[in-house]
């Protein structure tokens, strides 16, 4: 019996399926094949059993693998933590039989380094390494430091595979908030890890780089971390478009300077905005009539006007909508959108 048989997964694949546009959001079955065979072939003998049986309809909506020593091996399914027990998947870890050994994960960790940490040295540095696919595979164990700085890390004790994959349709419904009498808003896409800010992003370039509203725009996307167009030996492994440039292992402050002197972008994208050094070249982007569109984390538009960091910069109301998120009703379930003045123009606002 394939994984995926039982109710609470029927439960889970439901939601997701009622949740995203019939018509926009069916990867094709040789996409799905494709991120089953590169995932499998990075993980160890031991482990990879356990993930070919998964059905192609799990693997379709599958979002994270975690591997952590002595714990139950766990996937994100739509949102939504299961683990193995036999043949089913099951929400209750307590019920799993399928603990993850220090030899599954150390095999998996060679296989991801092809057998060289010293040859991903600076990838090791960031916390992940990126595999075929662009997919990442974070770390976590025990960090080494030079400097101050995290040089290396060993001693690795769990990884987290996250699978990229783009989602195209999944802000068409955002869309018209972003655009508005042939002008581009700029906008702040809120909300807390794992709710679908990044996909939203990468979904936002690709219209606007494709022709969104008429016309194809200049689209700059400063991927700090490889995270919007997953990067894999600098080319992006997951569309963006024909008219976008992806910066990748930039810091954003840097990145926005040099894409505002050389580049001659309508819209620059990027992702995570944490300090006031990214708050900063935001507004000498939007400054110099260049729209931006960016993520924070956060629960709540008032928690982000809490922040210290952003507070002064978001009461110079430099972005015109804020776009909060959450996985409440299925990655990218629309919460609210405001407008420049903190006011709200529409709630709940469902992407499907």
């Amino acid at each position: 019996m394939k994984h995926g048989d039982n109710l609470e997964i029927k439960q889970t694949l439901a939601m997701a399926k009622d949740f995203l546009p019939k018509d926009k959001l069916s990867l094709p079955e040789s996409e799905i094949c494709l991120i089953k065979k590169t995932i499998c072939s990075y993980a160890s003998e031991d482990l990879r059993p356990a993930l070919e049986g998964l059905s192609s309809d799990i693997w379709r909506h599958l979002q994270e693998i975690r591997l952590r020593i002595g714990q139950p091996l766990m996937l994100m399914l739509a949102g939504r933590p299961f683990f193995f027990c036999g043949k089913e998947l099951v929400m209750d870890w307590r019920q799993s039989d399928f603990l993850v050994t220090e030899k599954m994960l150390h095999d998996t960790v060679l296989l991801i380094s092809h057998h060289s940490f010293y040859a991903l040295e600076q990838e090791f540095q960031h916390g992940f390494i990126t595999i075929p696919g662009g997919h990442r595979v974070g770390l976590a164990g025990k960090g080494v430091l030079k400097d101050g700085c995290l040089q290396t890390m060993k001693d690795i004790s769990s990884l987290n595979m996250r699978l990229a994959r783009s989602l195209p349709g999944v802000s068409h419904r955002v869309m018209p908030y972003l655009f508005q009498q042939g002008q581009v808003q700029s906008a702040l896409f809120i909300g807390p890890p794992g709710c679908g800010k990044t996909t939203m992003l990468r979904d936002v370039a690709k219209n606007f780089s494709e022709g969104y509203g008429g016309s194809c725009l200049q689209v700059g996307v400063i991927d700090e971390r490889s995270e919007i167009g997953c990067s894999f030996l600098g080319i992006p492994q997951l569309n963006l478009g024909p008219c976008t440039d992806i910066l990748s292992g930039v810091p954003k402050e840097i990145g926005m300077e040099l894409f505002l002197r050389v580049m001659g972008h309508d819209v620059v994208v990027t992702d995570e905005i944490s300090n006031e050094a990214d708050c900063e070249a935001i507004h000498d982007l939007c400054s110099c009539g260049v729209a931006v569109v960016a993520s924070a984390h956060g629960s709540s538009l008032q928690g982000v006007l809490a922040r210290k960091a952003f507070h002064s910069f978001l009461q110079t109301m430099p972005f015109d909508r804020y776009i909060v998120l959450s996985k409440r009703l299925g990655i990218g379930t629309i919460e609210a959108v405001y407008d420049r003045a903190f006011q709200l123009i529409e709630e709940e606002l469902q992407c499907g």
